[in-house]
């Protein structure tokens, strides 16, 4: 018997499951026997854009990320990512990655990406600029990026005589974002790679949910490598796109405290997974908004981003009161920016909500 929220059987109470939890269950037992990047194409090789397999090749050689042969034909090279089905054709995941966009067709309309550049921290705001991408990932990942480094700032840091321009977000940060979208979306499901530039932040949203039981909590600490995409996970890593399997969302966070920004939120729903990173001078909420900060917060989290620090240390660096500290970090707590770990003397706070 069924009462809207839980089910009784027997006289024992059963937790209602999400219909989004079920559905992830019932693709994830699928996904084990028949994934979608290894499904036949219904393309024969022609539909690969051959120019792009061969950079892809002499890359991986040159960059030692991988063993060919410098005369390896295209279907070689496929044949070695496990891009051919076991007819010798193209097989989706192939298509995916070094398809020619006028070989698409219907069956392919996930692919590519939306890009949009927002003035305001509201999808509903006016739109500066707006691109559809119809191509494949490899050609969309650089068309994104391009796009980001279009409409981010590069703020002038002065060092006595001397001064430099850089990215407000590492690039580094966006590549893996973008990559984590590609290969761990799900083709099955309606929608493409999304990219926003807002004010204060940029967004990538992947179609489909977190799978195999992640959570976002997990992506802040060290987790195994378990790719939805394998195959196509496994390109990217061989290009150099991917550093290492398993550390993305680590490295993320180290680049973006070791760059003087905040961490990157990461958020999920049973349709969608966002990667939001904060520009440069704006810190992100645990729910992916930017927070309004004062220049001594902004210190604060500055400082906690090269590393955890007692309160006192923080009352030394900035010459206050050790109770005006403690009130500041209270604030940044409840606003879920930082969290305190340990207990008395020994205690001290760092960034990020409380896991």
């Amino acid at each position: 018997m069924y009462n809207g929220n839980y089910y009784v059987r027997s006289g024992v109470a059963t937790v209602k499951m999400p219909p989004e939890t079920q559905l992830q269950l019932v693709m994830e037992r699928a996904h084990a026997f028949d994934r979608w990047e290894t499904s036949e194409s219904r393309r024969d090789v022609d539909a690969i854009d051959g120019s792009a397999v061969r950079s892809f090749r002499d890359a991986v050689i040159s960059e030692g990320r991988g063993r060919f042969d410098p005369d390896a034909t295209v279907s070689e090279v496929l044949r070695t990512m496990n891009l051919l089905d076991a007819g010798g054709h193209p097989n989706r995941g192939a298509i995916a990655l070094f398809g020619r966009p006028d070989s698409f067709g219907s069956e392919y309309a996930t692919l590519g990406c939306h890009l949009a550049a927002v003035d305001g921290i509201d999808l509903g705001e006016s739109l500066r600029d707006v691109q559809i991408v119809e191509n494949n990932i490899f050609v969309s990942l650089t068309r994104a990026l391009e796009f980001c480094e279009d409409h981010l700032h590069r703020p002038l840091h002065i060092n006595g005589l001397r001064a430099r321009s850089r990215a407000e977000i590492p690039i580094e940060v966006l590549r893996e974002a973008l990559a984590n979208a590609f290969a761990h979306r799900t083709y099955a499901v309606a929608g493409r790679v999304q990219v926003r530039v807002y004010t204060d932040r940029v967004e990538v949203v992947s179609p489909g949910g977190l799978p195999f039981g992640l959570t976002p909590a997990d992506l802040y600490v060290p987790h195994g490598s378990r790719p939805w995409n394998p195959n196509i996970m496994a390109c990217l890593f061989r290009r150099g796109i991917v550093e290492q399997l398993g550390s993305g969302t680590l490295r993320m966070v180290r680049l973006c405290a070791e760059a003087g920004i905040g961490r990157p939120a990461f958020l999920t729903s049973g349709s969608e997974v966002v990667c939001a990173v904060p520009r440069y001078g704006y810190w992100l909420t645990p729910d992916g908004t930017g927070a309004k900060l004062t220049g001594t917060q902004g210190k604060i989290l500055g400082k906690l981003g090269e590393g955890p620090a007692r309160r006192s240390e923080l009352a030394d660096l900035l010459d206050m009161e050790a109770t005006t500290i403690r009130d500041i970090l209270m604030q940044l707590r409840e606003d879920g920016l930082v969290h305190v770990e340990g207990h008395g003397r020994g205690a001290y706070w760092v960034l990020g909500e409380c896991p």
